[in-house]
């Protein structure tokens, strides 16, 4: 008995050393899970320098800690989150730092001449507090227009610093950093006021602002290099969006929702231009100036509750094994997350004492355990196993906030419906794409019906000219044959004259001329001597008149025709030269009309004239085709209004929205979703008990109600249980999943379940849950679960 008491008493020792609070408040580190005044210090700090950290709370939660990831990454400090001596030390330069009182407060007087500027932090656009009124005050007292002294670094401020800058030769880039403050309090070179820009209010710049580095919606699925420069920046601002590579994936959208909610944007996930907008206002437009800390980090120590008064033992980076899921086993799934509780609702909770073991041992008393700590911790490594897997996250929260009961769910939905729209969106733009396609077709089709019509009339007039041309043509072969017809004609003539015994050959034409006309000389003298025997009748007389002129009529006759004989075939004659002539004045008229003939049929045969009916037919198969795609878009453009509406409904009133859309969105669920989508509300079990339980493991929950797919919903749950329970050493887990008509399930369109792992109030549960590993050995369990799960539905 003596030795058991004394066993006693020195573990009760250990336990007040170990655990006995600091001496020194304000040399304790602060990270995730930290509480109290020096929180708020450290807050409050952050938002002076312009690192966001959202509301002074005291609650150091992930905007906090992402806040001190840049403000150590500007300072070259270890980034790790957590704020040691070194991150201390550069936060507070300048004498400046809190005694850890919560009473000490940066410098907020007017700016004085003395060697010692009242700036000391670098500030841009998006820093806040006393330094920036100071920046502020000494601007507009120097003729520089910075506006309302309110300690907001804004676009009007930012204009006054770069006149300054300008005035004074300095880099034109908007930013305060040390070669600014010196010019500005320290008279380098500026200690008399210089003259302002004529427009202090209005500045314009010599050379214009560069263009927005992100000019295009982004999300996910997105690829190239403004995704990339979307990376850098959220990294640069503290919000983890994973490599900068250029493809926009879950990290990159959780990183977007994370800084759209810390800035008070429509969390969606969608770099639009709202959030385009707010991000280039706080994009440094030049190389910032970084202030130099020769200080080397320590390592960093084990937490301490500052305060006293209880705060969850939930450390992201305590000492674990990470899992390392396997490469692309979860691409193309989409998991939704609900931490539960958070906020003003902590779940269950305990108040117990903690100890540690390992060399640096802890002792810590009056730590409040929550449940929605644990289940938010549980929930973000699970996050990072599927993302490492390829899965698409989706969490209700990733902070310790308060969210609706009935806005988790309704959150699942408008995720499903968003990437619905999605969807649709790009749906349209590749009917669109095909659109386009078809009215080119169309209108190359009525081109060629165009250009057919022209060819038809060219045609037309070529052949109009072919007609003239050959008509042209017959009439020299004409006048050709009619020349050859006179010299045959002069022929048979001259055959004539040779049958009648003249020699034609060697006739002399002017002796038969001079013969002939003796010949007709002599008729007419015999006729006026005629002779009187006294036996001729006046009738005989008459008789014989009337023959002799007769005879000298034909003789005249035969003289004329060997006149024109003499002229045509004679010495002098042009029958002979008559058909050389008319074929060398046709010759040349004649080729070139056959020439020109010629060309205008090789014109016409080029025209190549299509078949208009065959164009016009496929021209309106076009048309019908364009008219069908028409109709396509329209009743897509409907359903994303559709989708639209309800999204708006969700967001607005999701209890009402649930009830009044449940058949709409679970007729999308349980179809398009149902082998790619599930829910997973992640909690810590707790009895009524008010001190401890011996109820102990991991439950699984699902619902069966009206509507749903139980089958499918009890096996998912049945994985998950049996998955857990492999990869954790709780006593006492249930071989079987429970079915319960819990709201957050009864209300979920997809297959879904709920997780509870241990039992808060139950000590051995309890403390398990307390080491990071079980956190992540639950996780694991979960992720190996929703593989098999849709390794079975495949």
């Amino acid at each position: 008995m003596r030795y058991k008491l004394l066993s006693i008493i020195i573990v009760i020792a250990i336990i007040l050393t170990v655990f006995a609070p600091p001496a020194v408040e304000a040399s304790s580190l602060l990270r995730v899970g930290s509480r109290g005044g020096n929180v708020k210090e450290v807050q409050k700090r952050l938002n002076e320098l312009g690192f966001n950290c959202g509301k002074v709370d005291g609650i150091f939660g992930p905007a906090t800690r992402n806040a001190v990831l840049s403000f150590q990454r500007a300072n070259k400090l270890a980034v790790d989150g957590i704020v040691g001596p070194a991150t201390r030390g550069a936060l507070f330069k300048g004498g400046q730092a809190s005694s850890g009182s919560g009473s000490g407060k940066p410098s907020d007087s007017a700016p004085s001449r003395g060697d010692r500027a009242p700036i000391t932090s670098t500030l841009r656009v998006g820093s806040r507090g006393s330094q920036v009124k100071t920046l502020q005050t000494e601007l507009n007292r120097r003729g520089y227009n910075a506006g309302s002294a309110d300690g907001i670094f804004g676009p009007k401020t930012r204009n006054a610093v770069m006149s300054f800058q300008r005035a004074n030769k300095l880099s034109v880039d908007g930013i305060v950093g040390p070669q600014t403050i010196s010019a500005l309090f320290k008279g380098n070179g500026s200690s008399s006021t210089p003259k302002p820009d004529p427009k202090p209010e209005d500045p314009k710049p010599s050379k214009p602002d560069p263009k927005p580095a992100i000019t295009s919606t982004l999300r996910s699925g997105s690829r190239g290099s403004q995704v990339k420069t979307l990376q850098e920046i959220l990294n640069e601002l503290g919000y983890n969006a994973g490599s900068a590579d250029g493809i926009f994936g879950p990290k990159t959208r959780n990183a977007v929702m994370s800084f759209q909610r810390a800035n008070k944007l429509s969390v969606d996930g969608i770099v639009g231009p709202k959030t385009i907008a707010v991000l280039a206002e706080l994009t440094k437009p030049g190389k910032p100036e970084k202030p130099k800390d020769p200080e080397k980090p320590k390592d960093p120590e084990k937490p301490k509750d500052p305060e006293g008064s209880g705060r969850p033992l939930i450390i992201p980076n305590d000492k674990f094994k990470e899992f390392k899921p396997r490469a692309n086993s979860l691409t193309g799934k989409i998991i939704v997350l609900d931490p539960g509780h958070g906020g003003k609702d902590s779940g269950a909770a305990r108040k117990v004492d903690i100890g540690e073991k390992g060399s640096d041992k802890i002792k810590e008393k009056n730590v409040y355990i929550k449940e929605s700590d644990i289940a938010l911790d549980i929930s973000l490594k699970l996050r990072r196993i599927l993302e490492d897997a390829g899965a698409t996250v989706i969490m209700t929260r990733d902070e310790d906030v308060f969210e609706e009961l009935y806005y988790r769910p309704a959150l699942a939905n408008i995720e499903m419906l968003k990437t619905e729209i999605a969807k649709l969106d790009e749906e349209i733009k590749s009917l669109e794409a095909e659109l386009n396609t078809l009215e080119g077709m169309a209108k190359e089709q009525e081109s060629k019906l165009d250009d057919i019509e022209e060819r038809e009339a060219e045609a037309k007039r070529i052949r109009s000219q072919i007609d003239e041309l050959e008509k042209e043509l017959s009439q020299l072969k004409s006048s050709e044959v009619e020349s050859i017809s006179i010299e045959e004609n002069a022929g048979l003539l001259g055959q004539s004259i040779q049958e009648i015994g003249l020699n034609l050959s060697n006739a002399n034409f002017g002796d038969m001329k001079t013969e002939i006309i003796t010949i007709i000389s002599n008729f007419q003298d015999e006729a006026g001597e005629t002779p009187d025997d006294g036996n001729t009748s006046e009738d005989d007389v008459e008789t014989d008149d009337e023959e002799d002129i007769q005879d000298i009529e034909k003789l005249q006759e035969i003289l004329q025709i060997l006149e024109d004989v003499i002229e045509i075939i004679g010495e002098k004659g042009t029958l002979a030269n008559m058909q050389d002539n008319a074929i060398a004045q046709n010759k040349e008229p004649i080729a070139e009309l056959i020439r020109q003939i010629e060309e205008l049929e090789s014109q016409l045969n080029d025209l190549e004239i299509d078949d208009s009916e065959d164009i016009e037919a496929k021209n309106r198969k076009v048309q019908g085709e364009i008219s069908s795609i028409n109709d396509e878009i329209k009743e897509i453009e409907d359903l994303k209004r559709t989708y639209e509406g309800y999204v708006k409904q969700l967001e607005t009133n999701p209890n009402k929205a649930l009830d009044d859309l449940k058949d709409e969105l679970f007729k999308l669920a349980g179809t398009d979703y149902k082998d790619h989508m599930v829910y997973i509300s992640v909690h810590i079990n707790a009895t009524t008990d008010e001190m401890q339980t011996g109820a102990s493991g991991v439950r699984v929950y699902y619902t069966a109600s009206t509507g749903h797919d139980k089958k499918a919903r009890r096996e998912f749950s049945q994985t998950l249980l049996d998955e857990m329970k492999k990869s954790t050493d709780f006593s006492g887990t249930s071989s079987t999943p429970f079915e319960s008509s819990l709201a957050v399930l009864r209300r979920q369109n997809f297959i879904s379940a709920l997780v509870e792992a241990g039992f808060i109030n139950n000590p051995n549960d309890l403390q398990k849950l307390v080491e990071a590993q079980t956190r992540e050995d639950i996780a694991t369990g979960i992720y190996n679960g929703v593989v098999s799960h849709f390794k079975k539905i495949k």
